[in-house]
């Protein structure tokens, strides 16, 4: 019997999970560090993703509930992913590599000077 488990996790921390770093079963990527949607502020950001929450739910006029959820859904559904291959693995980035390194015990890190 075949079985698997996929999962995406969020976290502001730099040493999140703990794994080797020859587990290439992973993807680690790194989230901008400037403000999201044009916003200047932190503030300004918050106001975005509140308004993208609102937009999801379907709570602007004229629009039924949920219908935003379901307008990402149907975009996800028309992608064309017929070139998709489950069993490569994922790409090594900078993130990975950070984490990985961020994870290690003290007695694996390597000496510096």
């Amino acid at each position: 019997m075949s079985t698997g488990l996929g999962q995406v996790q969020f976290s502001n921390k730099s040493n999140a999970l703990n794994f080797a770093d020859d587990d290439f079963k992973l993807l680690v990527i790194e989230t901008p560090k400037h403000y999201i949607g044009g916003a200047k502020t932190l503030a300004e950001t918050r106001d975005f993703f509140t308004r993208l929450c609102s937009w999801l739910r379907g709570e602007e006029e004229g629009m039924t509930k949920y219908q935003g959820a379901a307008e990402v859904y149907q975009f996800l559904l028309d992608r064309d992913v017929s070139a998709f291959n489950a069993g490569q693995l994922p790409v090594t980035t900078q993130a990975y590599e950070n984490m990985a390194r961020a994870g290690m015990k003290d007695y694996q890190t390597p000496w510096s000077r």
